[in-house]
């Protein structure tokens, strides 16, 4: 299931890495992967972080399986 709730963020994801110069995993490297979840998309018609997106995403999921009632929202990325 953790790998389904990534997946439609990795091709904002990826682009971000290939525009990368430095692909050594440097310290500096690292902060550049992890500022990558600070970038802005919208989702559900609201502007937002890639991390608050992907809790939201995830606390859907788990609603939805809860409840059984599926609403899809639209994932933009800015």
């Amino acid at each position: 299931l953790a790998c389904d709730c990534i997946e439609p963020f990795r091709p904002f994801i990826d682009e971000e890495i290939r525009n990368m110069s430095d692909m050594k995993l440097t310290s500096e490297t690292k902060k550049k992967l992890i500022a990558i979840g600070d970038k802005s998309v919208s989702y559900n018609s609201k502007i937002m972080s890639i991390d608050t997106a992907a809790d939201e995403m995830i606390s859907d999921i788990l609603r939805t399986m809860d409840t059984g009632v599926h609403e899809v929202k639209e994932l933009k990325f800015a």
